[in-house]
């Protein structure tokens, strides 16, 4: 089943891994393979996450493979891993995410 999700699906989706939650938000960690469009470019103090999505990114994991503090001048590159604190489906949704059930 795995193998036939990575065929359909090319390992080009983004993902997201559910870590833990608090009441009704939850820390996730997405997988970004491709930066949403509305995303692209932008500063996290210009996109919108906190104020428009009430997502808030806490750390930047980017191919040095050491996580790092988001700051107002983060911006997303594909193959990030992001350590969001937020509503689930609100995540998946803004960050074009689809589950995965394991650290892959």
């Amino acid at each position: 089943e795995k193998l036939a999700g990575r065929i359909v699906h090319n390992d080009t989706a983004n993902t997201i891994l559910l870590m833990d939650y608090i009441g009704k938000d939850s820390i996730a960690q997405v997988t970004l393979y491709k930066v949403p469009e509305e995303l692209q470019g932008k500063a996290l103090s210009e996109s919108g996450l906190k104020e428009n999505h009430n997502i808030l990114v806490m750390l930047v994991e980017s191919g040095t493979g050491r996580a790092e503090p988001a700051n107002a001048r983060t911006v997303f590159y594909p193959g990030d891993k992001l350590t969001v604190f937020g509503n689930y489906a609100t995540i998946s949704r803004v960050f074009h995410a689809r589950e995965r059930f394991s650290d892959q």
